[in-house]
């Protein structure tokens, strides 16, 4: 089974879970369900989803067609430069030899609606489970 399903499956599971505590009457036992759901929601679209780089350089002035893993990381030339790229830095992917100018830079990833809301997303989940866990860990102690 790989990551991917794996989390669709445990995000589907907590759902339900969440579901039950609520029909139950246990809102605290559906707060911490649904948080572990949003996380396992920020971790495949963030991470194991497989969508295209699209990572646009100043060599080819066109999009990447190869695919990556999440939708924060690029594909394999431009893993870490899509994730600098989509918060307005431009980095540098490749260096002449024994030169100290680039010679590709990124300069935007290109992205359309769909993309956008596949990488605001996991962010909101993620900002989701963190105020669920805060208030969970706050309301031990009252």
């Amino acid at each position: 089974m790989s990551v991917r399903t794996a989390l669709t499956w445990l995000m589907i599971m907590f759902a339900v879970f969440c579901y039950w505590r609520i029909d139950a009457g246990d809102t605290s036992g559906a707060m911490r369900f649904g948080t572990v759901g949003a996380m396992c929601g920020f971790l495949l679209y963030g991470f194991a989803l497989r969508v295209q780089c699209r990572v646009t350089t100043t060599n080819s002035g066109r999009p990447c067609k190869s695919f990556g893993r999440g939708v924060f990381l690029g594909c394999h030339h431009h893993r870490w430069e899509k994730f600098q790229a989509r918060f307005g830095r431009h980095p540098v992917v490749r260096r002449a030899p024994g030169g100290p100018r680039p010679t590709e830079r990124v300069t935007a990833v290109d992205e359309g609606r769909r993309e956008r809301i596949n990488f605001w997303v996991p962010i909101v989940a993620l900002l989701v489970a963190t105020i669920s866990m805060i208030t969970d860990v706050h309301g031990l102690f009252d």
